[in-house]
């Protein structure tokens, strides 16, 4: 059994989660893989992307538990589960979602103890973090600054839930991390998480630090926009300045090229950023789905079919990658709208067919009930004969037999 160990940190990590259960539950397949393990890290526990993709990983796994023979392949082919079922022993709840100590209604400067500082240290602290940082409520999150981030989500190293990775860990598994680059909690817990697997030095240290680790590192896609406030937590105009020190970070200390740390690595932006509506955290921050975040989940498909070609080694008594991987996504055209035909054939071939697929199958289920079933739906030439055969398969399992479905292709017109 090989299992892939999904670390998804920050709101951006949540949603790309959420984009690949979508893919695998149309039946989009996961090579060299038997089950999926997401470690969802957000210190913002009430934020709605968060708990919206914990609802869908729970809906997932109610499918599949509810049928008498789970498939191996096709719609909801794949099997998810949390870190405690890898390891029942351990002290750990059963979710998805890896809970931080001591950000609960907490400001940043008492998780330190700022004031408890002798005079030297203080004015240290002083000069590391300014006073709003200081007086920031982490329970919203590190609201884009990653050098709080990265003190806070130290504290993983030492938890019940890393014991249970570790421990649980073996050498045909294989590790992904979905971060973001721009604002706080992802752009510092990509680096410490690859640190603390890397740099484990238990007994059983050997198949954890030499583990297969790729990563999809998600650079701007979206603005943030307020018609009232002016002095913001969050700026556009930082994000830019904030993905250049991240990447020259990256380049020197994760992907050097005497030294690289990840096997592979996968880059992904947008130069037209839709515009989200200004809020820090306290609004819950529940954004619009993007399409960004569903190709950040195709580089996990793509990470997963070359996994048997990834090894490590070591040099100079450090842990490197044999000929990392190193990848970006581009479409055919660069149109606002996007179809099917505006991606290349390799990733078209891989989500075209499971989503329309899963597409035809809800429409079917949300109107089957009124005993008549009719869509109009888009595909791509040459899939007309297998999708007028799944129709004719839900029409069977109609409680009338009455299913009506117009399928227009690209290049051919209408189809009944």
């Amino acid at each position: 059994m090989s299992r892939l160990f999904l670390f998804a940190i920050g709101g951006t990590g949540a949603r790309v989660v959420k984009s690949l259960t979508y893919l695998l539950a149309s039946g989009v397949k996961l090579r060299n893989t038997t089950q999926v393990v997401p470690i969802l890290m957000d210190p913002h526990a009430e934020n709605k992307d968060l708990k919206r993709t914990k609802e869908i990983l729970n809906y997932y796994q109610n499918v599949r538990s509810s049928l008498q023979n789970p498939p191996a392949a096709g719609l909801f082919g794949t099997d998810i589960q949390t870190l405690k079922r890898q390891l029942p022993s351990a002290a750990i709840s059963d979710s998805f979602q890896y809970e931080l100590k001591g950000v609960s209604d907490e400001k940043y400067g008492n998780y330190i103890g700022y004031d408890s500082l002798d005079e030297a240290n203080e004015a240290l602290a002083g000069l590391l973090f300014s006073r709003e940082q200081l007086d920031t409520k982490m329970d919203i999150g590190f609201v884009g600054n990653p050098n709080i981030g990265s003190v806070v989500l130290n504290q993983f190293r030492e938890s019940e839930e890393f014991k249970a990775f570790v421990s649980s860990y073996k050498k045909e598994d294989k590790v992904f991390i979905v971060s973001s680059i721009f604002g706080g909690t992802g752009a510092s817990g990509f680096p410490l998480i690859l640190k603390n697997i890397r740099g484990y030095g238990g007994s059983d240290a050997k198949d954890v630090r030499e583990a297969r680790i790729g990563a999809v590192s998600v650079q701007p896609y979206f603005d943030v926009y307020s018609a009232g406030a002016q002095d913001k937590a969050i700026d556009n105009a930082t994000f830019i300045s904030k993905t250049k020190a991240a990447l020259g970070y990256y380049q020197n200390s994760l992907s050097n090229k005497e030294y690289p740390k990840l096997n592979a690595l996968y880059y992904i932006a947008e130069s037209y950023r839709s515009p989200n509506e200004y809020d820090p955290g306290a609004g819950g921050q529940q954004n619009d789905a993007h399409y960004v975040e569903m190709i950040s989940a195709l580089s996990i498909v793509d990470f997963c079919e070359h996994t048997s070609e990834m090894e490590c080694t070591v040099r100079d008594g450090q842990i490197i990658a044999r000929n990392p991987r190193y990848a970006e996504f581009g479409l055919n055209t660069s149109n606002s709208r996007l179809n099917f035909t505006d991606f290349v054939d390799r990733s078209r071939q891989v989500f075209a067919q499971p989503l329309t697929k899963l597409a035809i199958l809800s429409q079917y289920l949300k109107t089957a009930s009124n005993g008549i079933a009719f869509w109009v739906v888009t595909v791509l030439p040459g899939q007309v004969r297998k999708l007028r055969k799944l129709v004719l398969i839900l029409s069977k399992r109609s409680s009338t037999g009455i299913c009506t479905i117009s399928m227009k292709t690209s290049g051919r017109g209408y189809r009944k």
